[in-house]
């Protein structure tokens, strides 16, 4: 039978009704959330039965959706330092040895951590990888990122990350307007 994972308990005890995102990398799950009454879920990491918030998880940024692209762990919709950053998305450091860093300064290079942000005037709804590209979405825009450059590319966005779907070479999203692919 399944057991309380008595730590994840503790750490995410006032976070209640939270959307939570889960990734897996390097034989650990990584989570993220996020609640409309109570904010960003706490950072955790998950290996076996052991729940950490400290391991990998060190300096991690609090986030609303986490996807993996080019061996690395983006962050997007952040919050760290108190303030939230809904347009920025902070990428991991370059595992070494099993373990990543996570680094909220400068853009990221060929081995640190950083973060890039998308349009001011508009929150991250969402994002996934396709075409060895990672695709960031607004409300009204679509954005591809490649690690040294990004650009719109669609003026359509995406209106809930859970309705982004990857299937083949196509990618399927939703919003107000209708279903895209």
């Amino acid at each position: 039978g399944a057991a309380e994972i008595g730590a994840a308990e503790t750490a995410w005890a006032n976070v209640a009704g939270a959307k939570v995102e889960m990734l897996g990398f390097l034989g650990y799950c990584f989570f993220t959330g996020y609640s409309a009454v109570d904010g960003f879920l706490p950072v955790g990491s998950l290996t076996g039965t052991t729940f950490s918030t400290s391991t990998n998880v060190s300096g991690m940024p609090q986030a609303k959706f986490i996807l993996k692209y080019r061996s690395r762990i983006y962050l997007l919709n952040v919050k760290y330092g108190g303030t939230h950053y809904p347009y920025r998305a902070i990428a991991s450091g370059v595992p070494s040895a099993g373990s990543i860093t996570w680094s909220t300064a400068g853009a990221p290079d060929s081995s640190t951590g950083g973060f890039f942000d998308i349009d001011y005037e508009y929150e991250i709804t969402g994002g996934a990888v396709n075409w060895d590209k990672m695709v960031v979405f607004t409300d009204e825009n679509a954005y591809m990122y490649d690690q040294s450059s990004l650009k719109e590319v669609w003026a359509e966005g995406c209106s809930s990350h859970r309705t982004i779907k990857k299937k083949g070479v196509y990618l399927i999203w939703a919003n107000g307007d209708g279903v895209w692919v």
